[in-house]
């Protein structure tokens, strides 16, 4: 079992549920850091840094926007906030949440270094 594999239990997995209900009237949801599975709809952009889903983006959020258009009526959902390298992660995902509908970001009080 890997470091990220509880991510796949029941109860973690109802927190993408929780989201779904308040990202009904988007047509996009980023789904940024996620890992081995995202939600189960059409337009889900998974960004998937470590490279666990085929059909994601493997790579950082910053090279996903840099190389791709921000699609109109979209949502992020940020399951356990983990930030590493340099401040342009964090920036882009600002940027990102600001241009969007709404966010949803969980963050990890007891989990160094989240942000």
């Amino acid at each position: 079992m890997d470091r990220w594999e509880y991510l796949l239990t029941k109860d973690f997995q109802l927190r993408q549920y929780v989201c779904e209900y308040y990202f009904d009237d988007a047509e996009y949801i980023i789904d940024v850091g996620a890992y081995r599975k995202t939600f189960n709809r059409a337009n889900v952009i998974a960004i998937d840094p470590l490279g666990t889903m085929e059909d994601s983006f493997h790579g950082s959020l910053k090279k996903w926007y840099d190389t791709n258009q921000l699609p109109d009526n979209h949502v992020v959902v940020v399951m356990g906030l983990h930030i590493e390298g340099d401040d342009q992660e964090l920036h882009t995902l600002i940027d990102i949440i600001k241009k969007s509908k709404r966010a949803i970001i969980e963050y990890p009080i007891d989990h160094q270094p989240s942000v």
